[in-house]
C-alpha cells in the first residue's frame, strides 16, 4: 500500500452523529480539499497516536411537529380575539359576589312590586268601600227588623208562620254575603280603616253565631211552647183518683219537647227548656203529696202541698218572664249597628278627605 495514501485513510474519521441540543460539544469534522483529502494532508505530519473517541449517546429521534396556526399561502387570516382567556373555576368570592348581586336585584324589583300593589288606597278605593259599607248597612237593617219579630214571638207564643221563617233566613244568608264581600275591599289597607272593621268583624262573629243559634232551634222551641200550653180544662173532669193519671197524658208531649232543646246552641233556650223541665218535675210532686192529703183528709198536708204547688207554677211563670228578657237582652247585645256605622263614617270620611 501506499504509505500516502495510507496516512489519509488514517486521517478519514467518520463524523459522529450530531448530538441534540445541550450535549457535550463534539470536536469539528476536517474539511477536505477536492481531490478528497483534507487540506493539512499536504503538510508534513509525524504519525501520531489517535485518542479514543468518546461514545456519544444517540440523539432521541423527534418526529416533526407542524407549525401551529400558520396560515397557507392564500388562506385568509382568521382575527384573533383579544379577550383574556377565562379562568378555569371562579373564587368563593367572586361566586358570592355573583350571589349577592343577585339577591340584591331581586329586592329591588320585590320592594317596587310591593310598593305598587301594597301602596296605600286611593280616594276611589275609598268610594268604593263606602258604597260596599252602605250595602252592608241596609242588608243589616232587613236582617235586625226579622230578628226582633222572630225572637219576640218566639219569647212569646212560640208561634212563627212558615213565610216568616223563611223571610228571617233569606235575609240573613244576604247579609252574610255582603259582609263577605267587603272583606276584599283595598280601603282595609288603611291602618285606621282596617282597626275599625277588625272590631266590627270581631262583634259581627258573635251576632252570627247567636242568630244561627236561634235559627236552629226555632221549630224545637215552638213545638215546646205548643206541647208545655196545658188548659186548665184539662183537669176539669178529673177526681183524686185519677188526677195523676190525666196530669202525666197531659204533661209528657211537654217534656219530651222540652228535652230536645236542652242542647241547642242558643245558651238562653237552653237554660229555659233545663229550668222548665225541673219545675214541671216538682210540679207534680206537690200536685201527688196534694191528692194524697186530700184523700187521707189530712188538711194541713193538703195546705202544705197546695202552697208549694202554687209557688212552682209561680216559677214557671218566672221562666217564661226570663225567655223573654234575656232573649231581648242578648240580641240587643249582639246587634253591631254601632261598629257598622262607626266603620262607614271612617271610609265615608277618607272618601271625601
Amino acid at each position: 500500500m501506499n504509505p500516502e495514501e495510507n496516512q489519509g485513510n488514517t486521517n478519514q474519521v467518520t463524523a459522529p452523529p450530531v448530538p441534540p441540543t445541550g450535549s457535550a460539544p463534539v470536536a469539528p469534522t476536517p474539511q477536505l480539499g477536492g481531490n478528497g483529502t483534507s487540506e493539512a494532508s499536504n503538510q508534513p505530519r509525524v504519525s501520531q497516536p489517535m485518542p479514543p473517541v468518546q461514545p456519544v449517546e444517540p440523539a432521541q429521534s423527534v418526529a416533526p411537529q407542524p407549525p401551529q396556526n400558520q396560515p397557507t399561502v392564500g388562506q385568509p387570516v382568521p382575527q384573533q380575539s383579544l379577550a383574556p382567556m377565562p379562568k378555569k373555576g371562579t373564587s368563593k368570592t367572586a361566586l358570592y359576589g355573583i350571589i349577592a348581586g343577585v339577591v340584591g336585584a331581586l329586592l329591588v324589583i320585590v320592594v317596587v312590586v310591593l310598593v305598587v300593589v301594597m301602596g296605600g288606597p286611593s280616594k276611589e278605593d275609598f268610594r268604593k268601600a263606602s258604597g260596599s259599607v252602605g250595602d252592608v248597612v241596609s242588608a243589616y237593617e232587613k236582617a235586625a227588623n226579622e230578628f226582633n219579630i222572630v225572637t219576640s214571638a218566639m219569647s212569646y207564643s212560640g208561634q212563627i208562620s212558615d213565610q216568616r221563617k223563611s223571610d228571617f233566613k233569606s235575609v240573613f244568608v244576604n247579609y252574610k254575603a255582603k259582609v263577605a264581600e267587603l272583606k276584599d275591599a283595598k280601603a282595609l289597607r288603611d291602618k285606621e280603616v282596617k282597626s275599625v272593621y277588625d272590631v266590627y268583624m270581631a262583634k259581627n262573629e258573635k251576632f252570627i253565631v247567636f242568630v244561627d243559634g236561634i235559627a236552629s232551634s226555632m221549630d224545637d222551641l215552638a213545638m215546646a211552647k205548643s206541647k208545655c200550653n196545658i188548659s186548665p180544662n184539662t183537669f176539669s173532669n178529673a177526681t183524686p183518683e185519677n188526677m195523676m193519671v190525666t196530669f202525666d197524658n197531659a204533661i209528657v208531649p211537654c217534656q219530651k219537647a222540652l228535652d230536645n232543646l236542652k242542647d241547642v246552641k242558643n245558651t238562653v233556650i237552653a237554660k229555659y227548656a233545663r229550668d222548665v223541665s225541673s219545675q214541671i218535675r216538682d210540679f207534680r210532686i206537690a200536685l201527688n203529696a196534694m191528692v194524697d192529703a186530700y184523700k187521707a183528709k189530712d188538711a194541713a198536708k193538703y195546705t202544705a202541698a197546695k202552697t208549694e204547688l202554687i209557688a212552682i207554677g209561680t216559677k214557671l211563670d218566672t221562666s217564661e218572664t226570663a225567655l223573654q228578657e234575656n232573649l231581648k237582652k242578648d240580641v240587643e247585645g249582639v246587634k253591631v249597628k254601632t261598629e257598622l256605622q262607626k266603620l262607614r263614617d271612617i271610609v265615608d270620611q277618607k272618601a271625601n278627605k
